[in-house]
């Protein structure tokens, strides 16, 4: 699969953007920490992958086929676990940053070489607002 999740900053990570319904809620405390979304005819796994009760938390989103997001949708326990894991496997993956529930940042990068999946997902996004805030930095230093 290579179509990526189509994100609107402000929107909540559950929630992705306005074009994007929550299918399926796979696992939630007080909010949605993963789950299948869907948006224009495609199919997405998101999941908080960090800070699931802190202000600032990151989130990913895997593209799935439809039999893909059926099969998820039906399992519980190690099951569900071991196919939300397996689903970022060869895989291209769009993550957030959201703060206070909403999506500030969002990147897109390819995790088919990774190891550990789940973990260089969210070394990534760490990296890309790393990034993001040493360029913010330097502008206003400049002006």
């Amino acid at each position: 699969m290579d179509k990526q999740i189509h994100l609107r900053l402000g929107a909540k990570p559950w929630q992705a953007a306005d074009t994007a319904r929550l299918s399926k809620v796979l696992n939630h405390y007080d909010i949605p920490l993963a789950g299948i979304l869907r948006q224009h005819r495609a199919y997405f796994l998101f999941e908080c992958l960090d800070g699931e009760v802190q202000e600032a938390n990151i989130w990913a989103y895997v593209p799935l086929s439809r039999a893909a997001a059926r099969k998820i949708s039906r399992l519980s326990g190690e099951r569900l676990t071991s196919a939300m894991h397996n689903a970022y496997r060869d895989q291209v993956i769009t993550a957030a940053l959201a703060v206070d529930g909403a999506i500030v940042r969002g990147t897109t990068f390819d995790l088919r070489a990774a190891e550990d999946l789940r973990t260089e997902a969210t070394r990534q996004v760490k990296r890309k607002v790393d990034q993001d805030s040493s360029a913010m930095n330097g502008l206003v230093t400049v002006a």
